[in-house]
C-alpha cells in the first residue's frame, strides 16, 4: 500500500502541473483507472473513493468503474457511481472495521480476485463516517489566455485559446474541485483533486470564438464525504476585435447586431441628402 501510496501522489503532483482536457489534437487515447483515493488504507463509511481516469484528459472517473472491482471477504460487491460529484461507493457498505480489497481487473468480465496480481490490489478498511462542516471557498485568480493552434489529426489546423488560472485550496484536505470554463450557462464540469493548500494553475483550452463575450473560470469544492463549498467565479471580458485570428470582429458577437445596421442606414440616408441639397 506504501509504494501505491507513493506512485498516486507523484501523478497528482504531475496532473496539477498541466492539465488541458481533451480536444482536437487527441486523435486516439487510452483508458487507464487509477486509485486516486483513499491512499491511506483508510475510508469513512460517507466518504468517495476516487478512479482517476488517464489518458483521456486526465478527468475523475464518473460513470461506471471501467477497469476496477471491489471483494469483501472474496466475494464481489459493486462501485456504484455518487449522485452530484464524482467518485464511487461500495454498494452495500461493509461495517466498520471490514477490509475492502479493490482489484484493477482491465476489462475482464468474469474477474475473480485471485486472478488480479497483487500490485493490482489495494485493501481499504472501512472506518466511522468523517465528521467536518462545509469546506471553506477557494481561492480562484488571474485567469487570462494565450493564443494557441492545435493539429486537427491532418485534416489542417484549429484556432484556440488556452486560458490560464489560479486555483488556492481552501485547506490542504482532500478536496475534488468542480471546474467549469467558459461563456455560457450550460457548461459540462471538469474536475479536479488536491491535497494541498499550495496554489495550482490549471490550463484550459477552448476552441469557441468568445470576442466579445465575457469568460469565466468557476470552481466549487468538495470534500470527500460530499459537503460543498459556494461557487467562485474570475472572469474576463473579451472586446469585439479580440477574435481567435486577429483579423477583425467578430459581427456575432456583437451585442445589437440590428440596431447598428439601422443606425448605419440612417447615417447613409443623412449623408446623402445632405450631397444633394
Amino acid at each position: 500500500m506504501r509504494r501505491a501510496a507513493s506512485l498516486l501522489a507523484f501523478s497528482v503532483v504531475a496532473v496539477g502541473a498541466w492539465l488541458t482536457p481533451a480536444v482536437a489534437e487527441a486523435c486516439s487515447c487510452f483508458t487507464d483507472e487509477v486509485l486516486l483515493w483513499p491512499q491511506d488504507g483508510s475510508l469513512a463509511e460517507d466518504e468517495a473513493l476516487l478512479l482517476q481516469i488517464q489518458g483521456c484528459g486526465t478527468s475523475l472517473g464518473s460513470g461506471d468503474a471501467q477497469e476496477h472491482v471491489a471483494f469483501v471477504d472474496g466475494n464481489r460487491v459493486e462501485l456504484a457511481s455518487v449522485d452530484g460529484r464524482p467518485g464511487y461507493t461500495i454498494e452495500p457498505m461493509p461495517e466498520v472495521g471490514t477490509t475492502v480489497t479493490i482489484a484493477r481487473c482491465g476489462y475482464e468480465l468474469e474477474c475473480e480476485l485471485d486472478m488480479v496480481e497483487p500490485d493490482n490490489r489495494f485493501d481499504i478498511t472501512i472506518v466511522d463516517a468523517a465528521s467536518g462542516g462545509e469546506p471553506a471557498d477557494p481561492a480562484v485568480t488571474e485567469l487570462d489566455y494565450e493564443l494557441a493552434e492545435l493539429d486537427d489529426c491532418g485534416f489542417g489546423t484549429i484556432k484556440a485559446r488556452d486560458w490560464t488560472f489560479e486555483l488556492t485550496p481552501d485547506s490542504g484536505e482532500p478536496r475534488v474541485h468542480e471546474i467549469t470554463l467558459g461563456s455560457e450557462d450550460d457548461l459540462r464540469p471538469a474536475y479536479r483533486f488536491t491535497e494541498s493548500s499550495e496554489p495550482v494553475e490549471y490550463v484550459f483550452r477552448r476552441t469557441e470564438e468568445d470576442a466579445g463575450k465575457t469568460v469565466c473560470a468557476t470552481v466549487r469544492s468538495y470534500d470527500m464525504a460530499g459537503n460543498q463549498s459556494s461557487e467562485v467565479s474570475t472572469c474576463y471580458e473579451l472586446g469585439r476585435r479580440e477574435t481567435l485570428d486577429r483579423a477583425g470582429c467578430s459581427c456575432a458577437a456583437d451585442p445589437n447586431p440590428t440596431q447598428n445596421l439601422v443606425l448605419t442606414l440612417l447615417a447613409l440616408t443623412a449623408l446623402l441628402r445632405t450631397r444633394r441639397s
